[in-house]
């Protein structure tokens, strides 16, 4: 079994949002901060991968252009 230790962090949030929140007090706040956190670093991660394959494509062509240019 695997056991994690996670780093804990802290978030301001503005007064107003924070009113309009407590509105709704029957929603996990935190659980919605972490899946957020979540999603947005799958998108930075997908981002990467399409900018190192972009990379490679790029100097891929480079390459034969060097070869048929010379």
């Amino acid at each position: 079994m695997n056991h994690f230790r996670y780093n804990n962090y802290r978030n301001t949030i503005p007064e107003k949002s924070l009113e309009r929140m407590k509105k709704y007090s029957e929603i996990n706040w935190k659980k919605i901060d972490r899946s957020a956190l979540e999603n947005y670093l799958e998108k930075l991660e997908k981002t990467d991968k399409l900018t190192t394959k972009s990379n490679i494509y790029y100097n891929l062509f480079q390459f034969f252009l060097l070869i048929l240019v010379g």
